[in-house]
């Protein structure tokens, strides 16, 4: 699919030549006339114009979630936006728009525009009715909603469940800290409700429940927010608070602390992955006795590439140079 039309009207005409191609063996003239059909089918057509538009939402939620750069607030914002668009479709309207463009697609590529019964066979089932007053569910008769009840509507509530629940833990940590992602805004709000967030991340950052072992002190926190909201630009991020603490001698420790731990909190795992994938390239089968201390230095080199383009390694070499010769002075 691109731009709501289907990209590949080749891929049927593919599958029909193959299919009629006699150079090809039975089973894959058969399998690709299979292929052809299940492809010039209304239904076929309307899954597709559906899965584009919710994908398409989560790859760009995805890539977003995928940078360096973000932090949980952004990552939130993300989710919630995928989660509201995922709702928002949910309704007899975003549906039969959908099923407008289906028949559009389905006008260009000569399908019919028309549901059909998927038929399958099932063995015969025997349900014991214990009470006269029980009577099976009435099936439902009308093709389109049928696939509204069954497949469109089942898809939405399958991912929206999905989001809510994987990332749950992700909006309890944010709306800890949400507070701290905007901190020139602070003052505009009433001293209360930031002692009151400042407690709360005090109990979040002790022992055992123990705030004498917090990282942070809550009332020291409450009056150093105070003071550097007015210090800061508006908009200011927590990158950019903390870079201003530490160039000003860390005259808000308690701050500090609380935007180093927002600040190193991982949003997801890509940056793992993309470091596993550096190791496979690394120690391939022909470096398989590669010890781990050698496999370290050589998978942090790949992965920290930009940076070390940027070293310089000639006073390196020499000192290198010198502790290998073989020739030694004796005088």
């Amino acid at each position: 699919m691109s731009g709501g039309k289907l990209s590949g009207y080749q891929i049927f005409d593919a599958l029909y030549e193959i299919s009629q191609d006699i150079s090809f063996d039975q089973i894959t003239r058969l399998e690709a006339e299979s292929l052809a059909k299940k492809i010039k089918n209304f239904n076929f057509v309307c899954c597709v114009v559906i899965w584009h538009s919710i994908l398409n939402q989560i790859n760009l939620a995805s890539k977003v979630l995928q940078k360096v750069t973000l932090d949980i607030s952004g990552a939130e914002n993300i989710l919630s936006e995928t989660i509201n668009f995922l709702k928002k479709i949910r309704c007899d309207e975003s549906f039969d728009k959908f099923l407008r463009d289906a028949e559009t697609i389905a006008l260009e590529l000569d399908i019919e525009a028309s549901f059909r019964q998927q038929t399958s066979i099932r063995p015969r089932k025997k349900k014991t009715v214990f009470f006269s007053y029980e009577q099976p569910d009435e099936p439902i008769i009308n093709l389109k909603t049928k696939f509204k009840v069954e497949l469109y509507f089942y898809i939405l509530d399958v991912a929206l469940n999905s989001l809510e629940e994987r990332f749950e833990q992700l909006h309890n940590h944010c709306d800890n800290f949400k507070f701290l992602y905007d901190i020139s805004s602070l003052k505009s709000i009433t001293k209360d409700n930031i002692v009151k967030n400042c407690m709360d991340l005090q109990l979040l950052l002790s022992e055992n429940e123990n705030v004498s072992n917090s990282d942070i002190d809550a009332i020291e926190m409450t009056d150093e927010l105070v003071a550097i909201s007015e210090l800061l630009k508006p908009n200011s991020t927590p990158l950019e608070v903390l870079q201003f603490i530490v160039n000003n001698n860390n005259f808000v420790p308690n701050v500090a602390v609380a935007l180093r731990i927002i600040l190193t909190m991982p949003v997801s795992v890509a940056s793992g992955e993309r470091s596993f994938s550096k190791l496979k390239i690394i120690k391939n089968y022909l470096r398989s006795s590669m010890n781990q201390e050698r496999l370290s230095d050589l998978a942090t080199i790949s992965i920290e590439k930009e940076v070390m383009e940027n070293l310089e390694f000639k006073n390196l070499l020499i000192d290198f140079a010198q502790e290998k010769a073989r020739k030694i002075n004796f005088i």
